[in-house]
């Protein structure tokens, strides 16, 4: 994958965080969490986390 310098400048802005979070974007984020929970170990477990980006899921 090619990381453009649109994508940098993106992510720079630090905005990912907070667009899962609010407004209609949390279905997004409610929607990935549960795909991860139906997907993951139950805990204790570990997850490695080498998506890119805030890390939003991972926390």
């Amino acid at each position: 994958m090619t990381v453009t310098r649109e994508l940098l400048a993106y992510y720079e802005q630090d905005r990912e965080h907070g667009r899962l979070r609010e407004g209609r974007d949390r279905l997004e984020f409610w929607r990935t969490q549960d795909v991860l929970r139906r997907s993951l170990r139950p805990a204790p477990a570990r997850v490695l986390d080498v998506g890119g980006g805030t890390g939003v899921h991972a926390e």
